[in-house]
Formats: C-alpha cells, structure tokens, sequence
C-alpha cells in the first residue's frame, strides 16, 4: 500500500477555460490538487496548485507546489513562455538543510529539484518550415544557479525529427 497510487480525477471545460481536480493516494501519502488553462485576449493563461500529506513513515514532509505560467505566439511564430514554482517541499524545516535527504529523493525521482522558487522561460521560433530554434532558461531564485538550454530541431519526414541541443 505504501507504494500504490489511487486517483480521483475530473475535468471540466467552462468558457474557454478548462478546469481539472484531482485526489487520492499517492507514492509515499496522499494528494489533492487542482488547474486550470486558458486564454485571455491571445495570451495563455496557466495554474497547477497541489497538497502533500505523506503516510506516517515517509521521509517527503507536508507541503504545498504550485506553478503559474503564461505563454504568447506571435504572428510571426515566435512563441515566449514563462512559469514560475513554488516547491514547498524543500522549504520545510524537515528538509531545508538536509542535502542527503533531498539527494536521495531525487534519486527516487520524488523531489524534482532542490529549490523552493524556481522561474522559467522558453522563446521558439521557426527559422524555415523544417527548422525550429529554441533557448530555455531555468532560474532559482533560492540559490542564484540556472540552466541554460539552446536548441535546433530539423524535421526530417513526417515521422522523424533530428533535435541537437546544449545544457550550460
């Protein structure tokens, strides 16, 4: 039981705007959470909030995430984008100054990343039909670290792409 996971989802569309709730059991504790996606006036409208109560021997303490993000396509195919995270998992006291805690939740793949404010932001643009260039950046606003991210992907057949790319 510890391990399983138990879901209840619902989605619903009003207006535009879709909607969804979810709950249940999940890896380690229990969850609930909830979304929504949207255009206002062309621009993207984005928003994920959950809550994490973990089973009494889970070493993820309680805490909230959220996500809110916007994105816009220009006429001329450029396409910018930006969200910002709130992990309030390592903001506890529990795991705050615990960097072997949150290592090995990250080895589990239970704790995305080790900073509690996080701001994204992702510019594409098609250079030619077949070509389409992109730079990601990741910014912690936690300890001042980022990523980097440049990238080309050249579609070679209706089912095939050829993506290059770097990690600063």
């Amino acid at each position: 039981w510890p391990r399983s996971t138990a879901l209840l989802r619902g989605y619903t569309t009003i207006e535009g705007w879709d909607g969804t709730v979810q709950a249940g059991k999940v890896f380690g504790g229990y969850q609930v959470g909830a979304g929504f996606v949207g255009d206002f006036s062309g621009i993207e409208i984005r928003s994920e909030a959950s809550w994490f109560q973990p089973l009494e021997d889970d070493s993820l303490p309680e805490h909230s995430m959220a996500v809110i993000g916007t994105g816009y396509r220009f006429a001329n195919t450029l396409y910018l984008s930006a969200e910002y995270l709130y992990n309030g998992a390592v903001l506890t006291g529990e795991l705050q100054d615990n960097d072997l805690g949150m290592a090995m939740l990250m080895a589990e793949g239970r704790l995305l990343h080790r900073s509690g404010h996080l701001l994204g932001a992702v510019a594409q643009y098609e250079l030619m039909p077949i070509l389409n260039s992109s730079l990601a950046m990741v910014y912690s606003l936690s300890d001042d670290s980022y990523l980097i991210q440049p990238g080309l992907s050249l579609s070679i057949s209706d089912e095939s792409d050829v993506v290059a790319g770097a990690m600063i």
